[in-house]
């Protein structure tokens, strides 16, 4: 139990020290809003910023779930990203005091993002049939 429960705790800490970064990478740098063409207010990122950052995050998590760790990815990731936009949204002095609210939201949605994709990811015994089936007849 000692030897799992290890392994489990490094790719928690691994997957944790990958999704700081990637927001930082990605979100980090682009504080300020700005007028769009409408007229109104808009940003503080732009929509390939997200999709960015999402997408390093997805495969960061299919590639944790593939290998049998996708409890650690759904329980680091959100995590990670929520910490580090209550950091930055904290100590915006443009903000509104609403941060806490974002951070809810970006830890819920990132939460179910996280989990649907590593749960969709995860090894299944079907994806080892054939090398059960191939170890029998031998």
């Amino acid at each position: 139990m000692g030897r799992k429960w290890r392994s489990g705790t490094l790719w928690f800490v691994g997957l944790a020290v990958i999704a700081a970064p990637d927001y930082l990478v990605w979100l980090g740098w682009h504080r300020h809003k700005h007028l769009n063409s409408a007229g109104t207010l808009s940003g503080p990122y732009e929509t390939w910023q997200v999709l960015g950052v999402v997408a390093v995050l997805a495969g960061v998590s299919v590639f944790a779930a593939r290998r049998g760790h996708w409890f650690a990815t759904t329980a680091s990731v959100p995590v990670a990203v929520t910490t580090m936009f209550s950091i930055e949204a904290a100590t915006n002095v443009d903000g509104d005091g609403l941060w806490p609210v974002g951070a809810l939201l970006v830890l819920l949605l990132s939460g179910l993002g996280t989990w649907l994709v590593a749960y969709a990811a995860r090894p299944r015994q079907r994806d080892f049939a054939p090398l059960y089936a191939n170890q029998a007849r031998s």
